[in-house]
């Protein structure tokens, strides 16, 4: 599944480099072996320090902007992420996102932070802070511009994650429909798909994040 993310974010036109964080416990080994063994560069570090972790990550490469993406969506539209980091681009914002509020399903998430943004928050931030890469920026929308933007409709109560037994039900049933012709289906396709299908979609409960 982390391979299949890889492969949709590596379409993604506004990309110049694809970066799997992860952490440095054994239990990670034989996924990072996975994804070196295919040329995917990986970086390994606190467990408990994500924001640590992508400023570190990001330092490697140099960029002015991160887009930072969840474990758990793989189908995340290429379009969507080029759609965020050009809406970046433009406005200036450090940070920029498509989830406040929600309107996308879960599971289509994507953000982009600004490299100087991100590695002032990783000097700053508290630990309370360390286990997410933009909370602290987030949290102070007077130091540092935040911008959003929604989808055509609201499709928030859809969840697309892979978190369950359900979600990856789901997104194994997307991609076998479309993968073998169209690897850069988008978010429109899967949803036309998913109109004919209702019964396969989970819907986001009160308490989902």
């Amino acid at each position: 599944m982390i391979w299949r993310m890889v492969e949709r974010l590596r379409m993604a036109r506004t990309l110049t480099r694809v970066m799997v964080a992860t952490s440095r416990e054994t239990s990670d080994d034989a996924l990072c072996g996975y994804l070196m063994s295919r040329g995917q560069a990986v970086f390994r570090g606190d467990p408990a320090d994500v924001l640590g972790s992508y400023a570190r990550c990001a330092q490697t490469g140099l960029p002015t902007h991160i887009a930072v993406v969840g474990a758990d969506t793989p189908l995340l539209d290429p379009g969507l992420v080029d759609e965020a980091v050009r809406y970046a681009m433009a406005s200036r914002a450090a940070f920029v996102a498509n989830n406040g509020p929600s309107t996308y399903p879960v599971g289509l998430e994507v953000g982009v932070v600004s490299a100087s943004a991100l590695a002032e928050a990783d000097e700053d931030a508290c630990e309370d802070y360390r286990g997410s890469v933009c909370a602290f920026i987030q949290d102070r929308p007077a130091r540092f511009e935040t911008a959003y933007f929604r989808a055509r409709r609201d499709w928030s109560a859809m969840d697309w994650r892979a978190h369950t037994g359900a979600g990856f039900a789901l997104a194994r049933e997307v991609f076998e429909a479309f993968h073998p012709v169209d690897p850069a289906f988008g978010m429109e396709e899967a949803l036309d798909y998913l109109d004919r299908r209702p019964d396969l979609v989970p819907m986001r409960t009160a308490s989902a994040a």
